[in-house]
């Protein structure tokens, strides 16, 4: 993008960055118009100045999201846009910048070629919106120049009735600035001008052609507009008009403003007319009138909008959507689904491997730094200044979806390298001691002496190769890591069963060991249904998780041993008063005083039993 006719001016990233703003608050118009259209739906009954101040609320979203805008656009351009960086090398006045267009964009997709275009011409797109912008800027100025002009040039002091009749109004308005009223020969109907010092202007005669009542009503009209600082208003309005006069969402928005503030102040005076006749007629009377030479002063209004307030102040109901309105906001709901539901690209990336890694998609502008030939070097023997380099700037989209190298991607400063761009075009490099030896693009060979002016592509190839390896390094750490992870993970779960089983071994080779005592007999009562309780309750004392990690229990008159490990008194005490002492087996054993007396059972054996077959102390 040849911007040099700016340079002198303002940079290249402002310029991008102001032509995107502008390209972006078309969209944002677009949401606005959208909003605009459910506001003015809603509120079709509400008061005129509800709908007023939530139409100023959206014209302030929209400023504030083109400032948002902007300073994204501008935060988002390269050092190299903005400081005359490129591709890390600093650009100064020893350096030429040559603009290099053989390489051909191929099969490129429709946004990525609009997008191309617009970054390519967004000098003229700027230039472009500049000249309207100053034709505009030239009418608004013109347009403040004529209000000063009317306000002082062919003017008539009126009566002083008439000035004590608007010192009378503006107290019962609450003015508190000194408002002059005069008659004018160059409006056709009345207006109020001026936001520090605010004057009323009226037709010349207009006074002796209307009633009292009448003239009241068009005096608290403006009045009204005074009172609301609609003047200033409107001129900050205008601003935003002037710098994005070609959106027509924004424009659209404006207009329902105007008219939005035109029903206020009509319903601020029929809240102080004892009859909404006399200013009805009042109306009317200016019905025919045009004020067109100052947009920014505010008028009684004229021609079509006058009539549709008329309308509205009769049938007491607001300004509903048109049909035409209501197709064009849903023809950009359509487009804005569209364009919101269009899903971002990627790019593929094949290694040496195969493997197939995305990625999204991001613009990169190829620049190559060479040294010119002879006879491509700058002579600047005039000014003395010696020989400059030059700086070959591919002014294109280069996205890489295939990279692929012969000898593995451990050492590219000696291999045979070839890829591939998203628009077809197909490269192939061998490089030796980490400069091009030669190169083929779409099959052709490249001249030995234009080799340097691909140089910065090779430096972009191996810089995404870099990237690669760096992903592709990242995720095999991962990998490792949770590998890792998984075999502590089974190493723990392995230990834990080899404590077991080493205990399930230690108690049977103590039970091997003990000698064999002799025993009070085995009861012949049925033990089952206690050792199933006691079993149940270790289990609800979480003393076990479940039945089957139960290797053996002993509660006797002195302690609860279970697998080998003495439980709680607490649990001991309540279990024992539970089961031993049960009159069936205490009448039956006549050993309730022996510490070692109670209930015994060896899931591992089957056995149970009731006596002193084994102590407390017992594993």
């Amino acid at each position: 993008m040849n911007t040099s006719f700016w340079a002198p001016y303002i940079s290249d990233g402002t310029i991008k960055a102001i032509c995107w703003t502008l390209i972006h608050s078309l969209w944002i118009g677009l949401v606005i118009a959208l909003l605009c259209g459910i506001v003015i739906s809603v509120t079709r009954k509400s008061a005129a100045i509800l709908r007023y101040r939530l139409l100023c609320s959206l014209l302030l979203v929209f400023v504030c999201s083109i400032g948002i805008t902007y300073y994204l656009e501008a935060t988002s351009i390269p050092a190299s846009a903005t400081t005359g960086k490129i591709g890390g090398t600093l650009i100064t006045g020893h350096n030429d910048i040559v603009f290099n267009h053989t390489i051909i964009p191929q099969n490129s997709s429709l946004l990525s070629g609009v997008r191309a275009f617009l970054n390519q011409n967004a000098s003229i797109i700027f230039m472009i919106w500049l000249l309207f912008f100053m034709l505009k800027s030239l009418k608004m100025v013109s347009g403040l120049l004529y209000i000063q002009r009317i306000r002082n040039y062919k003017t008539h002091v009126v009566t002083e009735e008439l000035k004590h009749k608007i010192e009378q109004l503006s107290s019962q308005m609450g003015i508190r600035r000194v408002v002059r009223l005069v008659q004018s020969e160059l409006v056709k109907v009345p207006v109020a001008v001026g936001w520090l010092k605010p004057v009323i202007l009226l037709p010349l005669g207009i006074a002796l052609q209307l009633t009292p009542e009448q003239l009241d009503g068009i005096l608290w009209h403006e009045l009204a507009h005074i009172y609301r600082r609609d003047y200033l208003v409107n001129i900050l309005q205008g601003l935003v008009e002037t710098v994005f006069f070609f959106n027509p969402g924004l424009l659209w928005l404006s207009s329902l403003i105007r008219t939005e503030r035109e029903s206020c102040c009509d319903d601020m005076v029929l809240s102080r007319m004892n009859l909404k006749a006399n200013y009805l007629e009042a109306l009317l009377s200016f019905g025919y009138g045009e004020f067109k030479q100052a947009s920014f002063a505010m008028s009684i209004g004229s021609g079509n909008q006058l009539r549709d307030r008329l309308k509205r102040m009769i049938s007491q109901e607001n300004k509903r959507l048109s049909v035409a309105e209501k197709s064009v906001l849903a023809i950009g709901l359509v487009l804005l689904s569209a364009f919101t539901t269009i899903s971002k690209e990627t790019i593929k990336f094949s290694g040496k491997s195969g493997k197939v890694v995305t990625k999204t998609m991001t613009e990169t502008v190829t620049v190559s730094m060479h040294r010119p030939s002879a006879n491509q070097r700058v002579n600047n023997s005039r000014a003395g200044n010696p020989e400059k380099d030059a700086i070959v700037v591919a002014d294109t989209v280069v996205r890489f979806i295939s990279i692929m190298l012969k000898h593995g991607d451990v050492d590219w400063t000696n291999n045979d390298l070839s890829a591939v761009d998203d628009k077809g075009n197909k490269y192939h490099f061998i490089v030796a001691d980490g400069k091009t030896a030669s190169m083929e693009l779409n099959g052709v060979k490249i001249e030995e002496s234009k080799l340097s002016g691909y140089e910065y592509t090779l430096q972009l190839i191996i810089s995404e190769l870099m990237e690669k390896r760096r992903e592709l390094e990242g995720q095999r750490r991962l990998l490792a890591e949770q590998q890792q992870h998984l075999v502590a993970q089974q190493n723990a779960e392995r230990e834990r069963n080899i404590k077991q089983q080493q205990l399930i071994q230690t108690l049977r080779a103590d039970q091997a060991r003990k000698p064999q005592q002799p025993a009070a007999p085995i009861m012949s009562m049925d033990l089952q249904p206690a050792i199933s309780g006691i079993i149940s309750d270790l289990v609800g004392a979480n003393v076990i998780s479940d039945k089957s990690e139960l290797i053996k229990f002993n509660l006797t008159n002195s302690a609860l041993m279970v697998n080998g490990k003495k439980q709680p008194d607490e649990l001991h005490d309540r279990l024992k008063a539970k089961y031993l002492e049960q009159p069936d087996y205490i009448n039956n054993s006549g050993m309730t005083n022996d510490p070692n007396f109670g209930l015994h059972f060896n899931a591992q054996s089957g056995l149970m039993g009731i006596g002193t077959t084994e102590g407390p102390d017992s594993p």
